[in-house]
């Protein structure tokens, strides 16, 4: 989507900022708020003098609108409790890693390591929130278990 927006086929996107960080650098476009309830946390300085720290929140400017983008890494049901151990330890091994934060301190990435329980319970709290989210928007509706259904056509 920010190429769209370099090229003048669109006039705004919404990007990750790891989408845009080239486009930024070069002058191609310019960061107008963040989604979080916080400005990033990154404060190295990437273009004319500003990093991402610099970049106001959306509600901060007025405009009313909060939301992160979900990530998690899944495996099958059947998964033994070692099988999972063994993802989380690697998963693990992989955030300390010099390459992994570089990629997240490029990326602009929050991070929240979640398991088990916890991680279960924070996906259920986003899947409500999404369900409301898209049937206030009209764009789904509650199958016959309760679980929702995006009715947008593809």
């Amino acid at each position: 989507m920010a190429l769209a927006l370099v090229d003048g086929s669109v006039d705004s996107t919404v990007n990750n900022p790891i989408e845009a960080v080239t486009s930024w650098k070069e002058g191609e476009l310019r960061p107008l708020c963040v989604f979080d309830s916080k400005p990033l946390q990154q404060s190295e300085k990437i273009a004319n003098g500003l990093s991402w720290s610099d970049i106001s929140t959306c509600k901060s400017q007025g405009i009313d609108v909060e939301y992160l983008m979900l990530r998690g890494v899944f495996t099958t049901p059947g998964a033994s409790p070692e099988q999972v151990a063994y993802y989380v330890d690697v998963l693990k091994k992989v955030r300390d890693t010099s390459e992994w934060k570089a990629l997240m301190t490029e990326g602009a990435f929050n991070q929240t390591f979640l398991t088990g329980a916890e991680f279960a319970k924070w996906l259920g709290d986003e899947e409500n929130r999404h369900r409301t989210l898209m049937q206030d928007a009209g764009l789904s509706a509650p199958t016959e278990n309760g679980r929702w259904l995006r009715s947008f056509g593809f």
